[in-house]
């Protein structure tokens, strides 16, 4: 993935919201930084390319008090990859 600070297009959001859906699941609790310690992208513009993917729905928000956030099915559709169904919560079914 090339890095051009001005290209916001579907493609280049959902490849972000992959690679940082990827890191996040290592574990890190530093995903921005890691990102971007990866691409050799300045920790800012890395922020700034994920808060954009966030907003575009590509991923989700984290949950407060926790790292990340999870690659969306919109992205996924982006990058040609299949849907993943959601998880359903113990005791619930899925249209409760």
């Amino acid at each position: 993935m090339t890095w051009d600070p001005e290209f916001r297009g579907a493609k280049f959001l959902a490849e972000v919201a992959y690679l940082y859906d990827q890191i996040v699941q290592t574990g890190t609790h530093e995903p921005i930084i890691d990102m971007g310690m990866k691409l050799i992208i300045p920790f800012e513009q890395i922020g700034a390319a994920v808060s954009t993917a966030m907003e575009w729905r590509y991923l989700t928000a984290p949950k407060p008090g926790t790292w990340g956030g999870r690659l969306t099915n919109k992205a996924r559709k982006v990058l040609g990859q299949p849907s993943v169904k959601a998880e359903v919560k113990k005791g619930k079914c899925e249209h409760c």
